[in-house]
This record gives C-alpha cells, structure tokens and sequence, in this order.
C-alpha cells in the first residue's frame, strides 16, 4: 500500500531540549492512524512540524513524494494536509451552513480575506449542504454555530476541515471535554470519514484510540518507541509502563 505521508529523522530543538527526537513515521493512503503519548511526549510539536507550524531542526517531511519540510502552513494546506485547528475557527454569530460555505470558498479563493463577499456566493451553498448532511449536522443549517453543544462544534470543526478537499486530516484531539454520549456519537462519524479519507489522530481516550485505529504510534521524550496494530500496542510493555502506567 501507499505512503502518503512519512517523516525521516525529523528532530526539534528548543534552547538545547530535543522535544521531537529522529521520529520516523510512515501513515499509509486510506487507514486511520494514531499518536499518543503522555504529556510532554512530543505529540504537539510532531504535529505542528507535520503542518507548518514549526520548521524542524533536522529531517524531512514527505507528502506522497513531495518534499514538504518548513513550507508554511498554507501552503501545506493547499497541498491537501489539513489540520484541524488551523482551519476551523468557527464563528459563532453566523449559521452553520454559512461557517461551512465560508470554508468551501476559502478553498476556492485560496484564503480567507473574502469574507465581505460571501452572501453574495449562493453556489457554494451546495457544497456546504452536503458536508452537513455528511456530518449529520444539516438539521442545524439555520443555527447559530455559537448555540451548537460541544460535540456539535467539534462535528462542525470536522465539516470545516472536509471543505477544504484534503487528502489528509490531521485531527488533534476532538474528543477532548466531551461526554460519553457525544464521544460515541463522534467515534461513529470517525469512523465513516476514515472510509474515505487518510487520517492522523492525536487523542488522550485511550479505549477511542484503540477502537477507531489502524495503527498507533506511542512517542515518549520525543522518540517513537512503538509503532504497530492497536492490539501489539496495548500488549506492549514499553507502552504499558511509560503510558499506561502499568507494566507486565
């Protein structure tokens, strides 16, 4: 199968502390895979490396066969690698389907400095009505996007991020602060977007991990120290003591 995404001995280096350590990782076209780690492990600055947020030390990062290392983050959006916070401000005062129509246009226009015309940009409408349908969010066209529960937002966030046509989406942790309820009811959406779509995953729930995954890699002080199946990694002893607090 294909690499779509992959990094070679991409290291960071702040002030003399290595935060992201030589990682090579590899996420395979179409599969779900996940990051974890506990905190201070690297995964937020692995991710912004992976985005353009920051520019690495040392190391490459590879979209399919481009070299994408240090290129700003729109430019990396561009190219199809979409993160989740980069582009999902949501604004609360507008509908629902107008924050999604504005995030189609922002893929059209190439930024977001458009906005005074956007009621004015009825044929986008259309798409922005069917990625509601997608994340079962269309009866809500009509709401204010400020009003939306948590799990609404982050299901909203999850549209945004649709819009802009990526091939990959990288996701860093939607399920923070949400209930049972709204957990589940977002695994289940997870679980259809990454039918179509490659994904990155940041995520603390460790049984969310385990069920929507199809490969988890755990990092600790910077360096991956496993890479594999859900079910290797939960039998892992590395793993058990420097994550889950437990060791065989």
């Amino acid at each position: 199968m294909t690499t779509l995404l992959e990094t070679e001995g991409l290291t960071k280096r702040f002030e003399g502390v290595t935060a992201v350590d030589d990682v090579n990782l590899g996420v395979t076209e179409g599969t779900l895979k996940s990051i974890i780690g506990p905190n201070g492990a690297g995964k937020t600055t692995l991710f912004n490396l992976l985005s353009g947020g920051l520019e690495p030390t040392a190391g490459q990062v590879r979209l399919g066969a481009e070299d994408i290392t240090g290129l700003p983050p729109e430019q990396i959006t561009r190219k199809g690698l979409a993160r989740s916070f980069q582009i999902t401000n949501i604004f609360d005062e507008l509908s629902v389907l107008d924050n999604v129509r504005i995030a189609v246009q922002a893929r059209e226009w190439g930024g977001w400095n458009f906005l005074q015309h956007v009621a004015s940009k009825a044929e986008y409408r259309e798409q922005a009505t069917d990625l509601l349908e997608r994340v079962d969010l269309l009866e809500f066209r009509d709401t204010e996007a400020g009003t939306l529960s948590h799990g609404d937002k982050r299901a909203l966030e999850l549209a945004l991020v649709l819009a802009l046509d990526p091939v990959i989406l990288l996701l860093d942790e939607p399920f923070a602060g949400m209930s049972q309820f709204e957990i589940e009811e977002l695994r289940d959406l997870l679980d259809d977007v990454a039918n179509e779509y490659t994904i990155v995953l940041v995520e603390h729930n460790i049984d969310v991990v385990m069920s929507v995954s199809d490969a988890v890699a755990v990092l600790e002080n910077g360096s991956v120290i496993a890479d594999a199946a859900p079910d290797d990694i939960r039998d892992d002893p590395r793993v058990q003591q420097a994550y889950l607090g437990e060791s065989k």
